[in-house]
């Protein structure tokens, strides 16, 4: 039953989901930013930066990041109904810490 499962997700998803690959990727790699195999310029750098400082410190992802945590929780909490739904939540506050490791890298280059 287990290989049927997987088997369907992985057929709707080849379908549905539109795959990223590492050119599509933003790098950080010593001090520098590559997307691709293209080094971004100084110019492109600073703006990133600058960018990435705004929405850190902006109102709209204090409040972006809370309502995440909220969901998370109650995932975790009152709303669990297996195991799965605890591995949802944790995995939402994961990549809440993911995203904003990377805006601060990218802040402090």
């Amino acid at each position: 039953m287990k290989k049927i499962k997987l088997f369907l997700i992985r057929f709707i998803a080849q379908k549905h989901i539109k795959f990223i690959t590492e050119q599509d990727v933003l790098r950080i790699v010593n001090r520098n930013l590559y997307l691709g195999d293209n080094k971004l310029s100084d110019e492109e750098i600073g703006i990133l930066k600058e960018e990435s400082g705004a929405l850190l410190n902006s109102m709209l992802w204090k409040f972006m990041k809370r309502n995440v945590e909220y969901l998370a929780t109650m995932k975790m909490g009152r709303q669990a109904k297996n195991t799965e739904d605890i591995i949802f939540g944790n995995a939402m506050f994961h990549n809440l810490f993911i995203i904003e490791e990377f805006l601060n890298k990218i802040e402090k280059l």
